[in-house]
């Protein structure tokens, strides 16, 4: 545990040195980057498991901006996220695989597209979903993703762990489900309860 610890730390002042070294010899680019970068490590090794919905989303803005750094600006990436629903709780880095997923697996052979993620309530439920405008999930992801069956599971770990991750937490009502657009390319939404939280700690689970 100790050693888990340390690794991660080390890593984030390396990248805190990039940081200053990209400033002082002017490049912005790696600046943004290793910046961002160490914001979304800094959630990743700390010790609170459940952070903010707008945590959560200026984590996604974080990656998606590194993606962009990386690709040159040709995706584009759009976040809605309700003022009522800013300060719900979730379990922290669940949103954001969702949308590496989209950039890695949905746009990996497009010159160009979009990525939009949005969170809305319906009744008791919170849903976050991200949709791409890529080629389209594949068959067999689309029935693991909706059943749930993630045995012998080979890549896409980020949509496997989100999926265990959300239905332990909560219960086998909730986690992920695909759809496929009429427009084209792949939606996820990552379901989960709706419940109030008090002094920081999720009040409510489901069975």
């Amino acid at each position: 545990m100790m050693q888990a610890q340390l690794n991660p730390r080390f890593l984030y002042n390396a990248l805190d040195s990039i940081k200053w070294l990209a400033k002082a010899a002017g490049v912005p680019e790696i600046v943004q980057l290793s910046s961002k970068l160490a914001k979304i490590l800094r959630t990743a090794i700390s010790g609170e498991p459940m952070i903010t919905l707008a945590e959560e989303f200026s984590l996604s803005e974080n990656y998606a901006r590194i993606q962009n750094i990386r690709f040159a600006d040709k995706f584009v990436f759009t976040f809605s996220l309700p003022a009522s629903l800013r300060e719900k709780k979730i379990p922290k880095l669940i949103l954001q695989p969702i949308v590496e997923n989209a950039c890695i697996h949905g746009l990996e052979e497009s010159d160009e597209g979009t990525v939009e993620v949005t969170a809305a309530q319906d009744d008791n439920c919170l849903i976050l979903t991200v949709t791409d405008s890529g080629g389209g999930i594949p068959e067999d992801m689309f029935v693991r993703i909706n059943t749930h069956n993630w045995e012998k599971i080979r890549g896409h770990l980020g949509l496997s762990n989100v999926d265990r991750i959300v239905r332990m937490h909560y219960g086998n009502h909730y986690g992920l489900r695909a759809e496929r657009p009429v427009e084209g390319g792949t939606r996820i939404r990552i379901l989960l309860p709706l419940v109030e939280t008090e002094g920081g700690k999720q009040n409510g689970s489901g069975d």
